[in-house]
């Protein structure tokens, strides 16, 4: 059924540049980075040499307009770093009224807290993606329906956006596995609030219901459910007027999650059930000077398990990185990046650091219009 749903997205793709406009883009990252611990006298090397950290090649415009004149559009994502997951996203966005209801089907981006809008102003991952327990893959096969609404004219393009989602639960990369596992048949739900009082502001959170995960069981043994949450703060640009804005990038996030297993659903297991909680948080400060230069610093803690007999394994990571703009359009952008563990697996002996450097590259062009 999935592999039917990315075929049905490619043949609309295509019919829709008969007659829409299409484009065609391009998001490349050349990385290289070192590894030092420093209970050892000596470098360890992470990652080799260079290498490519993502290779995006984005297909997305208009399929089109249905039998009411709602417009209808499309993308299709292929990452070919990966060669084994080479399709990221393949969906469509069915504006039924404007941005008030919009119908979203296919391979697409999972709503989970600020994992959407997760741009990466310095190569590192989002809050929820420090969890060994990932909340929610970036990506999953699902629908879903969002819109936005109270749009307020010299103040914010929407006060409020709403989006719900039911998805497979597992995350785009089970379909390039050959796992034979059962399906989650009982589906993943999130459910996200989003208020903007300002142009550049957002307040958000989001709920996540998983009631039956098995990528997370142990051999099958376990009935395991799960359930997530975020909230989040975030502001960047903030848009005081159209000729004046603030070019602050803030954001504080918290993601938690409790993920419980049974082994009483096995009549060849031991009555067993228990719960790991886990969470994590971020705030990251940055500000960008001339529209060139942006320097950033982060802060990360991560509790894999609260659990009062898990207590070592908390992560508290300090980041110093910067964003900064080779060209006028920022097609190519330059980002180094320090990363030092304050704390980690509850030890601050464990000092361990990590320097970085990543070129962000795009390249787009319209293929129909």
């Amino acid at each position: 059924m999935k592999r039917i749903l990315l075929v049905c997205m490619l043949i609309l793709a295509s019919f829709g540049a008969i007659y829409s406009e299409v484009k065609l883009d391009s998001l490349i990252w050349f990385d290289t980075e070192a590894y030092v611990d420093t209970n050892q006298n000596f470098f360890v090397d992470k990652g080799g040499a260079f290498y490519i950290g993502r290779a995006y090649v984005n297909l997305r415009g208009d399929i089109g307009k249905d039998w009411f004149g709602n417009k209808i559009k499309g993308r299709l994502t292929v990452d070919f770093q990966k060669p084994t997951t080479p399709i990221k996203y393949a969906y469509f966005d069915w504006q039924l009224f404007s941005d008030y209801i919009v119908l979203s089907g296919g391979l697409m981006k999972s709503e989970f807290g600020f994992l959407g809008y997760w741009a990466y102003p310095i190569p590192v991952k989002d809050t929820a993606d420090l969890l060994t327990l990932l909340p929610s893959e970036s990506a999953d096969f699902g629908m879903g329906i969002s819109g936005k609404l109270l749009p307020i004219e010299g103040l914010t393009k929407n006060l409020f956006y709403y989006n719900i989602q039911v998805l497979n639960g597992e995350g785009y990369k089970k379909l390039y596995t050959g796992s034979t596992a059962p399906a989650n048949d009982t589906f993943a739900s999130h459910y996200s609030l989003v208020i903007s009082p300002l142009n550049g502001t957002m307040i958000g959170g989001t709920y996540r219901l998983n009631p039956r995960d098995h990528d997370k069981s142990i051999h099958n043994l376990y009935w395991v459910k799960s359930d997530a949450y975020a909230f989040y703060i975030s502001a960047k640009d903030i848009a005081l007027s159209d000729d004046f804005k603030i070019p602050v990038d803030f954001l504080f996030q918290y993601v938690g999650q409790n993920t419980t297993y049974d082994g009483r659903t096995n009549i060849n297991t031991p009555a067993t059930n228990y719960t790991q909680t886990g969470y994590a948080y971020t705030i990251m400060l940055g500000y960008t000077f001339f529209d060139i230069f942006a320097p950033y610093v982060k802060y990360d803690v991560v509790d894999q398990n609260i659990a009062e007999n898990k207590t070592n394994d908390m992560d508290q990571i300090l980041y110093l990185g910067a964003n900064i703009k080779i060209d006028p359009k920022g097609n190519l952008v330059m980002k180094p990046l320090y990363q030092y563990y304050l704390m980690k697996g509850n030890s601050e002996k464990n000092n361990e650091w990590l320097v970085k450097l990543e070129f962000e590259y795009k390249m787009g062009f319209s293929i129909w219009q």
